[in-house]
C-alpha cells in the first residue's frame, strides 16, 4: 500500500521549500483531518504518514500509506475542497507545509512545477486502482505483511535510526 510513486523532483523541492516552513510531527500526530479545510499542503521530508478515511458505518480505513517526496492534501487544495481522508504520522516526519494559495500560486507561475504535480497525482490514481484490484486479489494477512514490510523499509532510510538494530 506504499506509495511507489517517488514524489516531488529535487528541482521542485526547491521551489517548494523556498515557500514554505519546515514542521516536525511526533509518531501518530493527526496532519490534517478528513473534511477538514484544506489550507495547506504538505511535502514529506521524512518519515511514513498513513492517510485514513472514516465511513458513515463508523469504520476508519487506511486509503494510503506514503514515503519522503510525497505531497499531502494537493487535490483538496487544487480543487478547493474538504480533505478528503485524515493524514497521520506513523513515525516521526519532517514535513515542508506551505498554505494551500501560496501552493496554487506556485502552480500558475511554474508550468514546469504544475506538469509534475499533475504527474504526481496521476500516479497516484492509477496507484489507486491498482490497489483496489489488490485488495480484492489479497488476503488481510498479505496487506498487512505488506504494510509490515513498508514501516521497516521507511525506518530503515531514517537517517541515524535502525529498526531492527532496535528490536534485538
Amino acid at each position: 500500500m506504499a506509495s511507489k510513486n517517488p514524489g516531488l523532483l529535487t528541482d521542485f523541492l526547491g521551489t517548494v521549500s523556498q515557500a514554505a516552513g519546515m514542521l516536525v510531527v511526533p509518531a501518530a500526530e493527526e496532519i490534517f483531518l478528513q473534511d477538514g479545510p484544506s489550507t495547506h499542503v504538505y511535502v514529506i521530508q521524512e518519515g511514513l504518514v498513513k492517510m485514513t478515511r472514516g465511513e458513515h458505518t463508523g469504520r476508519q480505513v487506511m486509503v494510503g500509506l506514503h514515503q519522503p517526496g510525497w505531497v499531502l492534501g494537493a487535490a483538496a487544495v487544487i480543487l478547493e475542497r474538504p480533505y478528503v481522508a485524515s493524514a497521520i504520522s506513523i513515525t516521526r516526519c519532517r514535513l515542508l507545509q506551505m498554505s494551500g494559495l501560496s501552493f496554487r500560486a506556485l502552480l500558475d507561475m511554474h508550468p514546469s512545477f504544475a506538469r509534475e504535480v499533475g504527474r504526481l497525482l496521476c500516479g497516484e490514481l492509477y496507484d489507486g486502482v491498482l490497489r483496489i484490484g489488490g485488495l480484492a486479489a489479497t488476503s488481510a494477512r498479505e496487506r498487512l505483511e505488506g504494510l509490515l514490510r513498508a514501516l521497516v523499509d521507511a525506518e530503515e532510510h531514517r537517517p541515524g535510526t535502525s529498526y531492527l538494530s532496535r528490536c534485538r
